[in-house]
């Protein structure tokens, strides 16, 4: 995979919504199903199979790194501000 040079922040919350809307519309169809047993292959190592339960766990974790790495963008020095005020953090705690 190879993330977009840029895009506009309403582009990138769009998204990151439109990508969990997904997730949360595939656990209400498989809401009967057993998340420890039921697996998917990994689609970037395909020799990999992962419980979906696994899986639901580390895009949670990856979220968490990206909103991370946003906050550490946010914080930097360098980070360009608008009309001379810096954005509302990015914070989640």
């Amino acid at each position: 995979m190879q993330p977009a040079l840029s895009k506009s922040r309403d582009r990138i919350l769009t998204d990151f919504r439109a990508a969990h809307d997904e997730i949360r519309r595939l656990l209400a169809e498989g809401a009967d199903l057993d998340l420890n047993r039921a697996q998917y292959r990994n689609p970037f190592l395909k020799v990999v199979n992962f419980r979906v339960s696994t899986g639901l766990l580390v895009i949670n974790a990856h979220d968490r790194r990206h909103l991370w790495q946003a906050e550490q963008v946010h914080q930097a020095p360098a980070y360009p501000a608008e009309s001379g005020n810096k954005p509302a953090g990015l914070s989640t705690r």
